[in-house]
């Protein structure tokens, strides 16, 4: 494997609508040193014949045929960390459209990192709305680089933002036993064995659509705003997926981590179980922040149930 090359890792399921879009814009790519490899999770429609085809007309594009299926995105995702060989790695969602210098302009950071530590770095992107065919907004709000960013974020940031180096491949290709996503891993292990960095150019068209995973976010900060107090009596501060993925990771990772990020993982189960005046005391006194901020964090406490 030629060191230049960058592994790109699409997990595929039943994408047969949009997947041609996101392989024609990575053949387009400025920086051509790539292998696309594809891993499909039974799709019923037709995504395996369209990867088939471009299989057949590109060799850099491989399709990893071996019958497993996981039938969970994150899980899926980090199956495929197995078939990387390269020095920088990409996961790739299938409905994306990436712009034609992503692989370019996000190795260019990578490769000036101390790659001896596992290293990962986020672009932004464009909120591409597919039905109304109108671009606007950006996707990445919070941008943590410490642990204590990352906690009350229900998730890591969008593994298809993503740039990481083998390093960082190395440190989370475990076993877990529960995750709530790949991204979710690859943002814990960045705040905490290694390092995050954010290309705030806008590198790709983050498809928003009816069936999306993740759900579908809103066009600017002001129509986030006015969403988050719509229906608040449904909405919450903490997924307990998201709390029961960090449980999965502080085990996984509990004898590898830090004294200081051992002790805030400690202090931060024990706040969840406080009584909730003790603990917004405790949220506020140790310093915990969304989206960079901690009085966003506090308003979101005061008006929304704390656990999903």
């Amino acid at each position: 494997m030629n060191k230049e090359t960058v592994d790109i890792l699409m997990a595929s399921y039943n994408g047969a609508r949009y997947i041609k879009s996101q392989i024609l814009s990575i053949i387009a790519q400025t920086y051509q040193n790539w292998r696309l490899i594809i891993h499909d999770d039974g799709s019923s429609d037709d995504t395996v014949e369209i990867i088939k085809y471009f299989c057949s007309i590109d060799d850099r594009i491989i399709y990893m045929e071996d019958g497993v299926m996981l039938k969970n995105a994150g899980r899926h995702f980090m199956y495929m960390l197995k078939f990387v060989e390269a020095e920088y790695i990409c996961f790739c969602d299938q409905d994306d459209i990436w712009l034609e210098d992503k692989l370019s302009q996000m190795r260019s950071v990578l490769i000036e990192k101390d790659n001896s530590k596992p290293q990962v770095i986020f672009s932004d992107a464009f909120l591409y709305f597919c039905e109304k065919n109108e671009i606007e907004g950006n996707l990445l709000s919070a941008r943590p680089r410490v642990l204590k960013d990352l906690l009350f974020i229900n998730g890591g940031i969008h593994g298809s933002a993503s740039m990481f180096n083998k390093r960082m491949v190395d440190c989370i290709n475990r076993e877990f036993s529960t995750i709530e996503m790949h991204d979710h891993v690859l943002t814990f292990v960045g705040c905490t064995f290694g390092e995050i960095d954010y290309i705030e150019k806008k590198l790709f068209l983050y498809r928003q659509h009816n069936h999306n995973v993740t759900g579908n976010l809103s066009k600017n900060k002001y129509y986030r705003l006015i969403n988050a107090f719509r229906g608040i009596s449904s909405k919450y501060v903490l997924s307990c997926r998201t709390i029961d993925s960090l449980r999965s990771l502080y085990m996984a990772y509990k004898t590898e981590l830090s004294l200081k990020d051992s002790v805030i993982l400690d202090n931060y189960f024990r706040m969840l179980n406080a009584h909730r005046v003790k603990r917004f005391i405790l949220i506020v006194k140790d310093g915990y922040t969304i989206a960079n901020s901690r009085c966003h964090l506090w308003l979101k406490i005061l008006t929304r149930r704390f656990f999903s």
